[in-house]
């Protein structure tokens, strides 16, 4: 059966009044089997109490917070207690953004199963697969997070998400996904099946990155995207 599970970020969704253990609650409740953590910084002393719920789930991922990554004291610490979380938890990934990486070298001591992402259109790199052949050149160990949604806003033809599937299919260990009219929408609101589609075929876990602010909504959004894929 194939993984499938929400990015959960309370700090952005008034449903989960900002509470990492109310939310995995709510997000359990509606029979996900996989969960990404997706933490701001200041979040990092609340993630020890929600420790036993993460390992209820089958397939856990962390999205580290977005700020500027380059060798310090105080980054270093920062990653050594996110590395004792990883640990803690069992979690199968750790995902980078790669626009906010000044050195990529802070990540060298810590020994997981890192990944980038594909950015949106907002973004000035790691847009397209030229973007990311000369990075996996000198970063074989490193796996691609490949987002449909941004794909999409890119390129609306998702021909830009099949080559990345071309290039990268044997390096993509989780997918993103949710609708796109403006930012990221409910699938099942969207109707968009042109960007789930390209999750057919892999067995890499499928991540909803969508806010939702009802229980009824997330179930919605879960049914939908677990009978198109399945």
């Amino acid at each position: 059966m194939r993984k499938i599970g929400f990015s959960i970020n309370p700090s952005k969704s008034a449903l989960l009044s900002t509470n990492l253990e109310k939310a995995i609650d709510i997000y359990c409740s509606c029979g996900q089997e996989a969960i990404e953590i997706n933490f701001d910084k200041e979040e990092i002393d609340g993630l020890d109490k929600i420790i036993p719920k993460v390992k209820s789930f089958s397939y856990k991922s962390l999205h580290l917070p977005i700020i500027k990554y380059r060798p310090s004291g105080q980054i270093e610490e920062f990653l050594q207690r996110i590395a004792k979380f990883y640990n803690d938890i069992k979690a199968e990934l750790a995902l980078v953004h790669s626009d906010e990486v000044a050195d990529w070298t802070v990540f060298e001591p810590f020994p997981f199963n890192w990944a980038v992402e594909n950015m949106d259109k907002n973004k000035q790199a790691f847009k397209r697969p030229d973007d990311f052949k000369q990075f996996f050149a000198s970063h074989k160990n490193w796996r691609l997070v490949l987002d449909l949604n941004h794909c999409y806003s890119n390129d609306s033809s998702m021909r830009l998400a099949q080559g990345f599937i071309d290039n990268f299919s044997d390096r993509i260990a989780e997918f993103h996904v949710s609708g796109y009219k403006f930012l990221h929408e409910p699938l099942y609101k969207t109707k968009q099946l042109e960007i789930l589609k390209y999750c057919r075929g892999f067995d890499a876990p499928v991540i909803i990155e969508r806010i939702l602010e009802s229980v009824g909504e997330i179930v919605k959004e879960y049914n939908y995207v677990k009978e198109f894929i399945d």
